[in-house]
Protein backbone atom coordinates (compact mmCIF):
# COMPACT_ATOMS: atom_id res chain seq x y z
CA UNK A 1 0.00 0.00 0.00
CA UNK A 2 1.10 3.35 -0.96
CA UNK A 3 0.76 6.15 1.91
CA UNK A 4 -0.49 9.37 0.51
CA UNK A 5 1.70 12.48 0.57
CA UNK A 6 1.16 14.66 3.73
CA UNK A 7 1.88 18.23 3.29
CA UNK A 8 4.78 18.92 5.66
CA UNK A 9 6.33 22.40 5.95
CA UNK A 10 10.34 23.42 5.46
CA UNK A 11 10.23 23.85 8.73
CA UNK A 12 9.16 20.72 10.07
CA UNK A 13 11.12 19.00 7.18
CA UNK A 14 14.22 21.18 8.40
CA UNK A 15 13.56 19.57 11.69
CA UNK A 16 13.58 16.01 11.10
CA UNK A 17 17.16 16.98 9.35
CA UNK A 18 18.44 18.08 12.62
CA UNK A 19 17.22 15.28 14.27
CA UNK A 20 18.80 12.88 11.93
CA UNK A 21 22.33 14.61 11.54
CA UNK A 22 22.34 14.61 14.89
CA UNK A 23 21.90 10.84 15.10
CA UNK A 24 24.40 10.70 12.74
CA UNK A 25 26.81 13.26 13.77
CA UNK A 26 26.11 14.01 17.37
CA UNK A 27 24.10 16.44 19.71
CA UNK A 28 26.79 19.26 18.33
CA UNK A 29 26.86 17.51 14.86
CA UNK A 30 30.51 17.22 13.82
CA UNK A 31 32.75 14.57 11.88
CA UNK A 32 35.44 13.12 13.81
CA UNK A 33 38.36 14.07 11.40
CA UNK A 34 36.61 17.06 9.43
CA UNK A 35 34.83 18.97 12.34
CA UNK A 36 31.68 20.87 12.60
CA UNK A 37 29.08 19.98 10.19
CA UNK A 38 26.25 22.31 8.92
CA UNK A 39 22.94 22.42 6.87
CA UNK A 40 23.52 24.44 4.03
CA UNK A 41 20.17 26.70 4.27
CA UNK A 42 20.30 28.13 0.91
CA UNK A 43 20.64 24.67 -0.95
CA UNK A 44 17.08 23.25 0.13
CA UNK A 45 15.03 21.93 -2.49
CA UNK A 46 11.43 21.48 -2.47
CA UNK A 47 10.67 18.62 -4.49
CA UNK A 48 6.51 17.38 -5.46
CA UNK A 49 7.76 13.92 -3.12
CA UNK A 50 10.27 15.22 -0.54
CA UNK A 51 12.76 17.95 0.50
CA UNK A 52 16.28 17.87 -0.29
CA UNK A 53 19.15 19.37 2.20
CA UNK A 54 22.93 19.49 1.22
CA UNK A 55 25.10 19.02 4.65
CA UNK A 56 28.59 19.32 4.96
CA UNK A 57 31.07 20.55 7.05
CA UNK A 58 31.54 23.73 8.02
CA UNK A 59 35.52 23.55 6.62
CA UNK A 60 33.88 22.98 3.29
CA UNK A 61 31.96 25.25 3.56
CA UNK A 62 33.75 28.15 3.98
CA UNK A 63 36.93 26.50 2.24
CA UNK A 64 35.38 24.64 -0.82
CA UNK A 65 37.81 22.41 -1.01
CA UNK A 66 36.84 18.63 -1.90
CA UNK A 67 39.24 17.66 0.66
CA UNK A 68 37.34 19.01 3.23
CA UNK A 69 33.76 17.39 2.24
CA UNK A 70 31.98 14.96 3.40
CA UNK A 71 31.23 13.42 0.17
CA UNK A 72 27.63 12.39 0.42
CA UNK A 73 24.76 12.75 -0.74
CA UNK A 74 21.56 15.31 -0.09
CA UNK A 75 19.75 14.25 3.07
CA UNK A 76 16.34 13.06 2.02
CA UNK A 77 12.89 14.18 3.99
CA UNK A 78 10.05 12.08 2.38
CA UNK A 79 6.31 13.69 2.14
CA UNK A 80 4.80 10.26 2.77
CA UNK A 81 6.41 9.64 6.03
CA UNK A 82 9.01 7.51 4.98
CA UNK A 83 12.32 7.85 7.15
CA UNK A 84 14.34 10.45 6.69
CA UNK A 85 17.53 9.49 4.50
CA UNK A 86 20.70 10.09 2.43
CA UNK A 87 20.19 10.34 -0.89
CA UNK A 88 22.30 7.51 -3.09
CA UNK A 89 25.52 9.17 -4.02
CA UNK A 90 25.45 7.79 -7.63
CA UNK A 91 22.54 9.71 -9.58
CA UNK A 92 21.43 13.72 -9.17
CA UNK A 93 18.86 13.84 -6.16
CA UNK A 94 16.32 14.84 -8.94
CA UNK A 95 16.55 11.73 -10.94
CA UNK A 96 16.61 9.79 -7.92
CA UNK A 97 13.15 11.48 -6.98
CA UNK A 98 11.76 11.08 -10.42
CA UNK A 99 12.20 7.39 -10.27
CA UNK A 100 10.77 7.20 -6.97
CA UNK A 101 7.41 9.05 -8.05
CA UNK A 102 7.42 7.29 -11.30
CA UNK A 103 6.84 3.62 -9.10
CA UNK A 104 10.27 3.02 -10.82
CA UNK A 105 12.54 2.36 -7.81
CA UNK A 106 11.53 2.39 -3.65
CA UNK A 107 13.11 5.10 -1.80
CA UNK A 108 16.44 4.09 -0.50
CA UNK A 109 16.57 1.07 2.12
CA UNK A 110 19.84 1.96 3.28
CA UNK A 111 19.91 5.30 2.77
CA UNK A 112 19.39 5.39 7.16
CA UNK A 113 22.30 3.68 7.96
CA UNK A 114 25.05 5.85 9.11
CA UNK A 115 28.40 5.61 7.40
CA UNK A 116 30.95 4.87 9.92
CA UNK A 117 34.22 4.08 7.68
CA UNK A 118 35.39 4.93 3.99
CA UNK A 119 38.63 3.96 2.30
CA UNK A 120 39.71 4.95 -0.78
CA UNK A 121 41.69 3.22 -3.28
CA UNK A 122 42.96 4.02 -6.58
CA UNK A 123 43.07 1.85 -9.24
CA UNK A 124 46.28 0.86 -10.82
CA UNK A 125 46.59 -0.25 -14.78
CA UNK A 126 49.36 -0.61 -16.38
CA UNK A 127 51.82 2.13 -17.00
CA UNK A 128 50.29 3.78 -13.52
CA UNK A 129 50.91 4.63 -10.12
CA UNK A 130 49.38 5.80 -6.75
CA UNK A 131 50.18 9.59 -7.25
CA UNK A 132 48.76 9.13 -10.56
CA UNK A 133 45.94 5.98 -11.20
CA UNK A 134 43.39 5.61 -13.64
CA UNK A 135 40.27 5.70 -11.34
CA UNK A 136 39.06 6.06 -7.60
CA UNK A 137 36.90 3.62 -5.53
CA UNK A 138 35.53 4.22 -1.69
CA UNK A 139 34.30 1.07 0.36
CA UNK A 140 31.90 2.36 2.76
CA UNK A 141 30.79 0.43 5.72
CA UNK A 142 27.05 1.33 6.96
CA UNK A 143 26.18 -0.84 10.30
CA UNK A 144 28.23 -3.62 8.98
CA UNK A 145 27.50 -3.71 5.67
CA UNK A 146 29.80 -2.56 2.74
CA UNK A 147 29.07 -0.66 -0.03
CA UNK A 148 31.58 -0.63 -3.23
CA UNK A 149 31.65 2.40 -5.73
CA UNK A 150 33.88 3.70 -8.78
CA UNK A 151 34.25 7.24 -9.05
CA UNK A 152 33.22 7.53 -12.95
CA UNK A 153 33.50 10.09 -16.42
CA UNK A 154 29.86 10.76 -15.56
CA UNK A 155 31.41 12.62 -11.88
CA UNK A 156 29.34 10.72 -9.90
CA UNK A 157 30.16 7.58 -7.38
CA UNK A 158 28.35 4.50 -8.78
CA UNK A 159 28.47 0.69 -7.48
CA UNK A 160 31.14 -1.83 -8.28
CA UNK A 161 31.56 -5.10 -8.11
CA UNK A 162 35.66 -4.72 -8.59
CA UNK A 163 36.46 -5.89 -4.84
CA UNK A 164 34.32 -8.77 -5.67
CA UNK A 165 35.82 -9.99 -8.73
CA UNK A 166 39.37 -8.76 -7.58
CA UNK A 167 39.08 -11.12 -4.71
CA UNK A 168 38.02 -13.94 -6.90
CA UNK A 169 41.14 -14.06 -9.39
CA UNK A 170 38.97 -12.33 -11.73
CA UNK A 171 40.57 -8.66 -12.54
CA UNK A 172 44.19 -7.87 -13.14
CA UNK A 173 44.15 -4.69 -12.75
CA UNK A 174 45.22 -3.90 -9.18
CA UNK A 175 44.89 -1.04 -6.61
CA UNK A 176 46.18 0.37 -3.76
CA UNK A 177 44.68 2.35 -0.73
CA UNK A 178 45.10 6.18 -1.05
CA UNK A 179 44.01 8.89 1.68
CA UNK A 180 40.70 10.57 1.65
CA UNK A 181 42.89 13.68 0.51
CA UNK A 182 44.44 12.28 -2.35
CA UNK A 183 41.06 10.89 -3.20
CA UNK A 184 39.82 14.73 -3.53
CA UNK A 185 42.51 15.87 -5.15
CA UNK A 186 41.72 13.34 -7.64
CA UNK A 187 38.03 14.19 -8.16
CA UNK A 188 38.92 17.88 -8.23
CA UNK A 189 41.71 17.39 -11.21
CA UNK A 190 39.31 15.23 -13.24
CA UNK A 191 36.19 17.94 -12.77
CA UNK A 192 38.24 20.39 -13.86
CA UNK A 193 39.17 19.17 -16.46
CA UNK A 194 36.38 18.38 -17.73
CA UNK A 195 35.02 21.65 -17.35
CA UNK A 196 37.46 22.52 -19.80
CA UNK A 197 36.45 20.24 -22.20
CA UNK A 198 32.72 20.97 -21.43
Amino acid sequence: MIAKEQEITVAEARSRVDEFVQRHFGPDPAHPKLGPVDVLEDRTTEYDNAFGFAVNTRRFIESDDLRDSLMSGAIIVPKDGTPVHWAPTFLPVGEYLDKVASGEWWWAADGAEPVTDIQYYGLITPGRTRESPSGIMRRRTAEGRTIDEVFTRSLAWKPTDYFRRYDLGHNEDDHVEITAEEAAEFVRRIRARSAQQG
